[in-house]
């Protein structure tokens, strides 16, 4: 297969989903309940790699905090480890 080819390939395929589709880009939140901060980041960034495999979207882990049952204040920031 020739690389002129390849290239016509995607270049029509992008075409098409710009032409059909528009691209949005969503912000999800959710509550994950773990032992420690490790833990919590490991189940969101196994919950994204889920949902980037059955959708192909590119779902991932942005931002991780700390907030209380109960507690309507946001906690700091927990660096990600990866």
């Amino acid at each position: 297969m020739s690389k002129l080819f390849v290239r016509s390939v995607i270049q029509l395929s992008v075409n098409l989903l710009t032409m059909t589709e528009k691209r949005y880009v969503a912000k999800v939140e959710m509550f994950v309940f773990e032992t420690d901060d490790w833990a919590a980041e490991m189940m969101a960034r196994s919950i994204a790699k889920d949902i980037a495999g059955k959708y192909d979207n590119q779902a991932c882990v942005v931002e991780i905090r700390h907030q209380p049952f109960g507690s309507v204040k946001q906690g700091e920031s927990i660096k990600l480890k990866q």
